[in-house]
């Protein structure tokens, strides 16, 4: 364990010594010691012996030698124990289930990466146990630019497996967690399914790209031509428009804007709302501006779950710079009601208290001050139940 290379040898000298006896509270033999610690002079001292079990599985997680070495990137001891030509190769730990190569990759060892695929014998697409991820993928989703790339130069290894834990593919991952240089190392293989949905949310890299803002990896994948802009994720049914719109990815959306192909008013289905639906509920001003710019946006479309306008929203949240956008465009129906609550986004503000976006709705000059809602209540019976007294003064 300490590396003592002249009292290890003496006690080898012996022949009393048992080899490959378990030695610590781990379960740990002497060769799995050394290579765990890097001890290159042991390691090759127990070897030289020719009697030691190379492959045993002793530590507590039922790792040899050969995956110890692997996981902490000792390059020099997994040559020792390659050099053997007894090693097992894909042998997997029996707590996560992966091999040496899957370590490896997943740590970013990339010395070991090579030394492993230079084998010739080593399984490249073999997954773990536990996640039943590949090598690839654990490499796309850490970042490893080096190793996605020694990878991709075997020329055998499957590009657009998924994982099972989530069905994501290397891609997928990448573009997710903005791996810029990676998502462009899987790109330029031209072999890559660009528009492949994850299984646990159903979604492309280009939904994941634009839900988490990533900007770069967004026109990464415009610039390829093949990319299906307008295509909703499973879960949600939101396309990469509305989800960008949803978290205020100004950006996201500026960019795929300036596609030209993309449906501003098309709506998700759990809760029928239009991009410009969520930026004006969600306070997202220049996201709500950027979609008033496209003069093809439908201002007044309703939504299906409650049937509110985006004026609807904003106002009954308080979202004054919103409301204003909205008022500027001179297009919006001032007193639409939705049809569930029968309100008008003046009834709206004046129930929540609102006064500021009450006052901006009565400055239009255009709004009818006393109609009722569904319980026959106007916007000053509303504020004064509620106890808005700014509201009804």
């Amino acid at each position: 364990e300490n590396g003592h290379k002249a009292v290890v040898q003496q006690l080898l000298n012996t022949g009393r010594v048992k080899i490959d006896l378990k030695h610590d509270k781990y379960s740990r033999t002497l060769l799995l010691l050394a290579a765990a610690n890097r001890h290159e002079a042991v390691v090759q001292q127990l070897l030289n012996i020719g009697r030691v079990e190379i492959d045993l599985k002793h530590d507590k997680y039922s790792r040899t030698p050969l995956l110890l070495a692997a996981i902490n990137g000792h390059k020099a001891v997994v040559q020792q124990l390659l050099n053997t030509g007894r090693v097992k190769i894909n042998l997997k730990d029996t707590n996560y289930g992966q091999t040496p190569l899957l370590w490896a990759a997943e740590n970013g060892h990339k010395a070991v990466v090579q030394q492993l695929l230079n084998i010739g014998r080593v399984e490249i697409n073999l997954k773990d146990t536990y996640y039943s991820q590949t090598p690839l993928l654990w490499a796309a989703a850490n970042r490893h630019k080096a190793v996605v790339q020694q990878l991709l130069n075997i020329g055998r290894v499957e590009i657009n497996l998924k994982d099972t834990y989530y069905g994501q593919t290397p891609l997928l991952w990448a573009a997710a967690n903005r791996h810029e240089a990676v998502v462009q190392q899987l790109l330029n293989t031209g072999r890559v399914k660009i528009n492949l949905k994850d299984t646990k949310y159903g979604r492309t890299p280009l939904l994941w790209a634009a839900a988490n803002g990533h900007k770069a990896v967004v026109q990464q994948l415009l610039n390829t031509g093949r990319v299906e802009i307008n295509l909703k994720d499973t879960k949600y049914s939101r396309m990469p428009l509305l989800w960008a719109a949803v978290n205020g990815h100004k950006a996201v959306v500026q960019q795929l804007l300036n596609t030209g192909r993309v449906k501003i008013d098309l709506k998700d289905t759990k809760y029928s709302q239009t991009p410009l639906l969520w930026a004006a509920e969600n306070r997202h001003k220049a996201v709500v501006q950027q979609l008033l710019n496209i003069g093809r946006v439908k201002i007044d479309l309703k939504d299906t779950y409650y049937s509110r306008t985006p004026l609807s929203l904003a106002a009954a949240n308080g979202h004054k710079a919103v409301v204003q956008e909205l008022l500027n465009t001179g297009r919006v129906k001032i007193d639409l009601k939705d049809t569930k609550y029968s309100q008008t986004p003046l009834s709206w503000a004046a129930e929540n208290g609102h006064e500021a976006v009450m006052q901006q709705l009565l400055n239009t000059d255009r709004v009818k001050i006393n109609l009722k809602d569904k319980y026959s209540r106007t916007p000053l019976l509303w504020a004064a139940e509620n106890r808005h007294e700014a509201v009804v003064l």
